[in-house]
């Protein structure tokens, strides 16, 4: 090649070429301009081809939900019907994955869950409501819009045989089944649709415990379990999630100060939900699950003194809510003429609960076994010494005097008991 025909920029074969657009383009600008040139491509090629794509379908400064209605109205047998709605399918899915693990609202990762509120119950009646907790109301309209869109319109690729078919082998050609983007968005479309045994099927291969993947997998599952009836494995699964949690508040075994945490009331939310990946929603969540666990097993007509204490446990984490809960508990524990309950000091702080077990234990018509395995020989009995009750009364006590409404500690002493036995 001749020097004089040689660029400036190519002045001599050893210089490195340099782009001077990408120089003058910030990233941002191109990731928001992506979405137009790919739509004003296709409009092109619609153009060229004969499709007769409304020009507004192909704007992407009109609203999801709009550019969703003028596909419906194309016929489903028009190749502008299929191209359209992948298009318009992977925009709202990268969307939505962007907007969940970006969260600019919460400043953390959103994981869908189903709410355990709805558990026993499956299969899809209807396209259900999804409430996103934290966040302002235009994010949480904004994120839902996007999955929605997205879920719609992979039920358009996936209405007829042919454009299932067409849509099958696009897949096989991008490889996009093993995209960890569309893997993840099927998983959030079983929940949506409470198809949760095909969930859990996706989500038996969970990653590890302490990363964020991990995290977001276990929730998902224990999720299902439980609207499947599986509560011991929910239960199992969301134990690990908590354990999880307090490893990341640096609280461990050694910890004397453990913190403590405003937690989220997610009581009211039924149906789908958008939850932050952080301790003041992933605790309460995994608590519900462990309350619907020890439900399951206190008040299934065989006696489980190690269900109703731990369900005592948990009653506290959302009280006074749970106090009728807690009554159901304590009638459980007169009809059963006692309850034993080693850790009772250790982990119940309620005043309110000190004082009914209190009362309870100055009655002739329970025994009550509250106290260290190492007094179990000197528990409260009807008939038993003046001393051991002294020992008890005493014991009532002085917890009553460092009794606080912090549930958070309690967990912790119990994660430490409890991990790696079976519940």
């Amino acid at each position: 090649m001749r020097a004089d025909l040689l660029s400036p920029t190519l002045s001599s074969p050893t210089t490195p070429r340099r782009s001077s657009i990408a120089s003058r383009v910030r990233p941002d600008d191109l990731a928001q301009d992506s979405w137009f040139r790919l739509l004003r491509m296709a409009q092109s090629i619609g153009s060229f081809l004969r499709w007769n794509i409304p020009s507004e379908l192909c704007n992407s400064t009109l609203h999801l939900s709009d550019r969703l209605a003028l596909l419906k109205s194309l016929p489903k047998s028009h190749s502008a019907f299929f191209h359209m709605a992948v298009m318009l399918l992977f925009e709202s899915l990268t969307k939505y994955r962007v907007a969940v693990h970006i969260n600019s609202s919460s400043d953390c990762p959103l994981v869908m869950v189903s709410s355990v509120a709805d558990s026993g119950s499956s299969g899809r009646s209807d396209l259900q409501s999804i409430s996103v907790l934290g966040g302002t109301e235009g994010g949480r309209k904004t994120i839902t819009d996007f999955f929605k869109c997205a879920v719609m319109c992979w039920e358009a690729v996936h209405s007829h045989k042919t454009l299932k078919q067409e849509f099958a082998s696009l897949q096989k050609k991008w490889s996009s089944v093993d995209w960890e983007l569309v893997h993840n968005f099927e998983i959030d479309c079983w929940l949506y649709k409470r198809e949760f045994t095909h969930a859990v099927a996706d989500l038996e291969s969970v990653g590890e415990a302490n990363t964020l993947a991990g995290t977001i997998a276990r929730l998902k599952l224990s999720s299902c379990l439980a609207n499947i009836g599986k509560l011991d494995s929910a239960y199992q699964v969301a134990m690990s999630v908590l354990v999880s949690v307090l490893e990341e508040l640096s609280i461990s075994a050694e910890s004397e100060d453990v913190p403590d945490i405003e937690l989220a009331d997610i009581t009211n939310n039924a149906g789908v939900l958008l939850m932050p990946i952080d301790a003041a929603y992933v605790v309460p969540f995994c608590v519900q699950i462990a309350v619907e666990h020890y439900k399951n097993i206190a008040f299934d007509g065989e006696r489980s003194d190690t269900a109703l204490s731990h369900l005592m446990l948990f009653c506290q984490h959302d009280w006074p809510s749970l106090r009728q809960l807690f009554l159901q508990v304590m009638k459980r524990v007169k009809d059963n003429k006692g309850l034993i309950f080693d850790n009772f000091f250790r982990y119940i702080t309620n005043i309110d609960m000190l004082e009914e077990m209190m009362w309870l234990s100055n009655t002739d018509t329970s025994q009550l076994c509250l106290l260290p395995t190492s007094h179990r020989q000197r528990t409260v009995t009807r008939g038993v010494d003046k001393e051991a009750k002294e020992e008890l009364r005493v014991a009532f006590e002085k917890q009553a005097l460092h009794a606080e409404d912090r549930f958070i500690p309690a967990l912790h002493l119990f994660l430490l008991d409890t991990v790696g036995q079976q519940a």
